[in-house]
């Protein structure tokens, strides 16, 4: 049978009698995608093969080019004289990956039947199975997996057949790549990639569904913050949870920002605090980003911002201790916040530092925990009258002379609490001067003690007792007892 010829320019010359009717021309010599086979003689095979051997062309690499070019005569002529279906053509891309990316179906069907190994991928890490996927072809899919396609395999930038599925918006795709893989990778196989194509799909039921079956450690990305804030705005006790299990870090408006739970507690926005522990964010987060300018001016002028400036690790806690959010502090210790949790550097630091410094005894005794009311057990001394008043239940039980700092070591009149009790205490300012029975007040270097009384100011600055008053009180008046200096 005859060759269907292929149109030739004028000063082309005629077929000699011994080749078949047409002649191609050097600069075409390559592309035999203008063929127009009409038959599959003999003849015509043996033609194509020989042009192939003169042109040094590897058939499968024509191959791919006529699969890529929608040329199904010469696809099938390839097939037809044995050509081998997992040769590579440019760029490694086999004849099933053009197929796939082609959107053959019926091909790809075809290539399997004949051999073609699914496992095989192009110079970028490219599968068919991944091409099937951004055609969400199912079907296809079920094949290539059948055949042994790997579902683990990722490309060289990490991406799953699924991350492609995803991220073409292909849910017939998705629902089989999901049956076949129940555990997903981890962030540096492609895991990043695929919760951000989850997120912005848009797809509830498909995002949830993709961050469950993700382990922990995901990149917090622009997508993940948005769908956060949905959570926190809705108080979503489903996603948000989920959110913070899976990306590493606390959530927080942007990459530079300090987590949003610190900007919570800087805004004194309590109802907020409440949603973000209730989502489960972490009571121990620390301030981690020292640079975010915005975020010190929500801290204003108190003195944590010279912390926030100086200062590395530094938490929640300790950020709601020195501003005075007793009720705050109270909140994060009970969702598991660490008490004793230090700050980093030369200096060791605790939230009850913090509260202190900020004059604040309410979140002292909060921090301390069973700190009696004010109601239950006080003592008061007063300046002017060189007394101290110990009081328990309201009943006044005991009243003693004093005697406090003397001029130039004058006591500070203000609300404290007793932050720690030593029985053998010994001053690190005074020579070594002996305390006994040696009741701090607010972590500060003063405090309660036994010593020389003469009903005037003669001290150092801490408050002398009687002996036996000193002992009634270090025995009954327990850490966490507020004490009242007035004048």
């Amino acid at each position: 049978m005859a060759f269907a010829p292929v149109a030739m320019a004028e000063d082309e010359s005629e077929a000699t009698a011994s080749a078949p009717a047409f002649k191609m021309r050097a600069a075409e010599g390559r592309d035999l995608f203008r063929i127009a086979l009409t038959n599959e003689d003999a003849s015509a095979k043996d033609f194509v093969m020989a042009q192939l051997r003169t042109l040094d062309l590897p058939p499968s690499a024509v191959l791919v080019q006529a699969i890529t070019a929608g040329h199904p005569q010469l696809i099938q002529l390839l097939l037809t004289t044995g050509c081998n279906v997992n040769g590579a053509g440019e760029q490694g891309k086999t004849p099933l990956l053009a197929a796939a990316q082609a959107h053959n179906w019926e091909l790809v069907a075809q290539l399997l039947k004949a051999g073609a190994d699914p496992r095989i991928a192009d110079e970028k890490g490219m599968t068919p199975l991944m091409a099937a996927a951004i055609g969400g072809h199912g079907p296809t899919i079920e094949k290539l997996l059948a055949a042994g396609a790997p579902v683990d395999a990722a490309d060289s930038k990490g991406r799953l057949a699924l991350g492609y599925a995803v991220a073409t918006k292909q849910p017939a795709a998705v629902a089989v790549l999901l049956d076949h893989q129940r555990t997903l990778p981890v962030a540096a196989r492609g895991g990043d990639d695929l919760a951000a194509a989850a997120l912005e799909s848009g797809d509830r039921n498909l995002f949830e569904d993709i961050l469950r079956r993700l382990p922990g450690g995901l990149t917090w990305t622009p997508a993940a913050r948005t769908e956060f804030s949905k959570a926190l705005a809705a108080k979503d006790t489903i996603l948000g949870p989920l959110l913070m299990e899976k990306f590493a870090g606390a959530p927080a408006a942007s990459a530079h920002a300090q987590p949003l739970l610190a900007y919570a507690i800087a805004s004194h926005n309590a109802a907020q605090v409440q949603t973000l522990l209730n989502l489960g964010a972490d009571p121990n987060t620390v301030l981690d980003q020292p640079g975010d300018i915005a975020f010190r001016e929500w801290v204003g002028n108190n003195f944590m911002r010279y912390y926030l400036d100086t200062t590395q690790g530094l938490n929640v806690l300790m950020l709601a201790a020195g501003m005075k959010q007793a009720d705050t502090v109270k909140l994060l210790l009970d969702c598991g916040a660490n008490r004793n949790a230090c700050s980093r550097g030369k200096s060791s630091l605790i939230a009850l530092y913090f509260a202190a410094w900020a004059d604040s005894p309410e979140t002292i005794q909060v921090l301390l925990g069973d700190a009696p009311s004010k109601d239950e057990v006080r003592i008061e001394v007063s300046l002017d009258e060189q007394r101290a008043r110990y009081y328990r239940s309201g009943q006044l039980i005991l009243t003693a002379t004093i005697s406090t700092g003397r001029d130039g070591f004058a006591t500070k009149p203000g609300e404290y609490v007793i932050t720690d009790k030593h029985l053998e205490h010994h001053s690190t300012l005074y020579h070594n001067a002996s305390m006994p029975f040696f009741m701090r007040l607010s972590c500060q270097a003063f405090g309660l003690h036994e010593g020389v009384v003469t009903g005037r100011p003669a001290s150092h600055g801490c408050i002398r007792l009687p002996g036996e008053v000193a002992r009634r009180l270090f025995k009954e008046a327990p850490v966490g007892t507020w004490v009242s200096i007035k004048r």
